[in-house]
């Protein structure tokens, strides 16, 4: 790969890289608000720029490709010049609101500010007011006053909905985002995009909003489970795992080779549908969960086993679940429907709103529910049982002579002439692996305990087969998944242990390919420090007496995590 200077040292690029983009792979993040790793550059904020030697001015790093001849400078006195008069620039009229704003404790103007700005305004006119808590859409609302006219959600309603629901308005310094033409604010259904990728609090979620301070969350790298696509998220929650915990919003992850930046409101709202009262958390058919296991494993042992699933279960959920139904009859028949009952708006959306149908495939599940008509127990978890899937519930009752045994996370209809019922835990409650309709092969991660008797299909499978005295099945999913990538095995080749949170292709019969973690573009890690002189603080008047600093330390570092986000000088 060609190489450029950076900082003195000798960093390599890709073809076509911005040197902002070059500067994040190699581990010296450069401060922006305007440019976005999946939109266009406008370079209008300013806060990017950096020195080229021979260049007769500073250059936003968001808008140069990176060449062999240039050489970089991120940190010299005419750099931070810069990035302080821009940071004083966007202060002037942004209000003090910091104490009740939603994005304190993850905004890039206070992290900026501290790291960059100077220590105090030069200013001393009055602020301009504009329109605060102006409701745009169901989900986002806007307050003009913290609008830093980075244009980020402009550009994303031009360039990626294609809806341009939000334009500039006015001029100067009462330039602010506003409505365009009066438009309320969906997006095609992705409206959330806005306020993730506000580097400010101009746009916030109405979900969330005012619900919890960010600092009091716990974050959950996991994959949406509402659809095919398998978009990368991260669900923020609060309170104990050991008890309910509360998933207070869901945000998306970035993932360049599945759902860039994006997920759509569909994915990023599922929580509180996955949290609706009236979802099924207690056994039905017996008086608790080892009596259900029970009566349910006397119903398997009765042979002509049918297993019908919805295809959002995890890989590991159906190598358990086809296990048990094997072990109780050799002939079991295993079926996914293929139906499709969604949208697809050509951005992220799938009309198959199974988000594990192509791994139920890999680990042969049938498509034709027909072929359960002549089984005597089945075994249903979670599925659509209605014509247009090819199967209804009627189909399966007790017309027929079938034992149904039920495990549901939502309510179902046909769920209550099941003979025994079992809860089954959700998306964001277990577990495991899914793999999208691409091949690309991602974990699920539990972010909150199930409620009451709820369960993942390991843990009940596991239990079904005690209870019946079948051959014994793993609650552990990484037990399941060594097998599957064992040699011989669905997916056959790959490393457990390099999935990652970003996932792997796993064509069939080829060559795993392992995705690579996209750049850091911004980080507030802590540095270490050795034993040495106390650190002066610019912005800090009493400095913690445990902060030390090394000698031949950068001009410009982060303290640990109890002072993260302070900027100091040497």
């Amino acid at each position: 790969m060609p190489k450029f200077k950076l900082n003195g040292q000798e960093v390599e690029y890709k073809d076509g890289e911005l040197v902002i983009e070059a500067a994040a792979r190699a581990g010296t993040p450069i401060p922006h608000y305007c440019y976005h790793p999946d939109l266009s550059s406008p370079a209008n904020c300013r806060m990017c720029l950096v020195e080229m030697e021979g260049a007769p001015k500073l250059i936003p790093s968001c808008q140069w490709p990176c060449n062999e001849k240039m050489s970089i400078h991120t940190d010299t006195p005419k750099v931070q010049e810069a990035q302080a008069d821009v940071m004083e620039y966007l202060l002037v009229n942004h209000p003090l609101d910091c104490p009740i704003c939603d994005q304190a404790g993850e905004c890039k103007l206070q992290q900026y500010a501290y790291l960059f700005g100077p220590s105090q305004s030069s200013m001393e006119e009055p602020k301009v007011q504009l329109e605060k808590r102006k409701v745009l859409g169901p989900h986002v609302v806007l307050d003009q006053e913290r609008c830093i006219s980075c244009t980020r959600c402009v550009r994303f309603l031009e360039e990626v909905t294609q809806t341009r629901e939000l334009a500039m308005s006015h001029r100067g310094h009462h330039s602010c985002v506003d409505a365009a033409d009066g438009k309320e604010l969906t997006a095609k259904g992705y409206s959330g995009n806005v306020v993730d990728m506000c580097p400010v609090g101009a746009l916030t979620n109405r979900d969330f909003r005012f619900h919890a301070r960010v600092w009091y969350l716990q974050a959950q790298d996991s994959t949406c489970t509402m659809c095919s696509r398998g978009c990368n998220t991260t669900v923020d929650w609060r309170g104990e795992r050991k008890k309910r915990a509360e998933i207070k919003r869901s945000r998306a992850r970035r993932n360049p080779a599945v759902n860039a930046s994006w997920i759509c409101d569909e994915g990023r709202y599922g929580y509180q549908q996955a949290a609706a009262e009236g979802r099924p958390t207690e056994v039905a058919g017996a008086d608790d969960l080892d009596g259900a296991w029970l009566a349910a494993a006397g119903l398997l042992q009765g042979g002509s086993v049918g297993l019908l699933v919805s295809g959002s279960e995890t890989c590991e959920e159906l190598a358990a679940l086809k296990g048990l139904a094997t072990s109780a009859d050799a002939k079991a028949v295993l079926v996914c429907p293929d139906f499709e009952d969604g949208d697809e708006d050509g951005i992220l959306r799938r009309k198959d709103k199974a988000a594990n149908r192509a791994g139920a495939r890999r680990l042969g599940f049938g498509s034709d529910p027909k072929a359960l008509k002549d089984c005597k127990v089945l075994l249903a978890v979670d599925a659509d049982l209605r014509p247009d899937a090819g199967l209804s519930a009627d189909e399966v009752g007790a017309a027929k002579g079938a034992k149904l045994v039920a495990l549901v996370a939502h309510r179902r209809a046909w769920a209550g002439g099941a003979a025994v019922l079992l809860p089954l835990a959700n998306g964001y409650e277990k577990e495991g692996t899914i793999l999208n309709f691409e091949g690309v092969l991602q974990r699920v991660a539990r972010a909150v305990p199930a409620p009451g008797d709820a369960r993942d299909g390991l843990r009940h499978a596991a239990g079904l087969a005690e209870a019946a005295g079948l051959d014994a099945i793993a609650v552990d999913a990484a037990a399941h998944l060594a097998c599957l990538a064992a040699d011989g095995g669905p997916f056959a080749g790959l490393d457990p242990a390099r999935l990652d949170r970003w996932g792997a292709r796993v064509p069939e019969g080829g060559e795993v390919e392992y995705l690579e973690e996209p750049p850091a573009l911004f980080t507030s890690a802590p540095h270490s420090y050795a034993e040495g002189e106390y650190l002066p603080f610019k912005h800090v008047t009493t400095p913690p007496p445990a902060v030390h600093v090394a000698a031949g330390a950068p001009s410009r570092i982060m303290l640990r995590d109890d002072h993260a986000g302070r900027g100091i000088e040497r």
